[in-house]
């Protein structure tokens, strides 16, 4: 079957570590592409962010609406990058030889629509989580004053933190949907998301252990001013794809 050529044989029920470990093994070979990958995927994502970031200068009405239409079509955009760059993690662990940078826009490239259309469900949770931090910006955040000044940013941060967690949370069941729609293209979006939720039932808190597992290196990155993520997000989207294949095995086994 077509649909499974990507997940390798033999690969079934690991821990973390070993799916960490895998994703090490991807990389250690030749290191050059992935970095190059993750350098022209951050550039692209960025200059996303910054012009959706540009009209918003205001509060009130008109900047609520100019956040929300920003936030979705940046969102939109840079799910047709993130496939790209699942469907290049994806082909490096199971072909290293047919891996490249072309993958990159195999998202713009191949039925964009079943992306949006998974992409735009996604982006609503995350809207609806978001809404709080968003709505208090607009409408409630006091004038910053000297007095006042770190006990806003402590306060606004805090906000901001609580609604990202639990953008994180409500997503988690439909973690995998962006390897589904490379793998598994004869399904609708509708199926994608529903396989997502089938390959994450009682996997949300191996899902959430990997993403702790991380956070270590996270701060060595952090201490390293960036460099570090030149390392550090190959390594998470190469361990990203090889707990999809693992999902996947564990689906088919059932």
């Amino acid at each position: 079957s077509k649909r499974r050529l990507l997940c390798r044989k033999g690969y079934i029920f690991m821990t973390i570590r070993q799916i960490k470990g895998n994703a090490r093994e991807t990389l250690l070979p030749s290191l050059g592409l992935p970095v190059a990958v993750t350098v022209l995927a951050t550039i692209f994502k960025n200059f996303i962010l910054l012009l959706a970031s540009l009209p918003i200068a205001a509060t009130g009405t008109a900047a609520f609406i100019t956040y929300e239409f920003a936030f979705f079509v940046s969102s939109l955009l840079i799910a047709l990058a993130e496939v790209g760059i699942c469907k290049f993690y994806l082909t490096l662990s199971a072909n290293r030889r047919t891996a490249s940078l072309t993958d990159l826009v195999y998202g713009f490239r191949n039925a964009p629509d079943r992306t949006v259309m998974v992409a735009l469900t996604i982006t609503i949770i995350e809207a609806i989580c978001m809404s709080p931090y968003v709505i208090y910006s607009c409408f409630f955040m006091p004038e910053v004053t000297q007095q006042n000044m770190y006990l806003l940013i402590l306060f606004t941060s805090v906000i901001s933190l609580v609604c990202e967690l639990l953008c994180f949370l409500f997503t988690i069941p439909l973690a995998l949907s962006y390897f589904i729609i490379i793998d598994m293209p004869e399904l609708s979006p509708l199926k994608v998301l529903k396989m997502s939720c089938r390959l994450m039932k009682k996997r949300g808190f191996a899902y959430i252990g990997f993403c702790i597992s991380f956070f270590p290196l996270m701060l060595v990155a952090f201490l390293s001013f960036g460099i570090g993520n030149l390392w550090l997000t190959p390594y998470m989207q190469a361990g990203f794809a090889e707990f999809y294949m693992d999902a996947v095995e564990r689906q088919s086994k059932k």
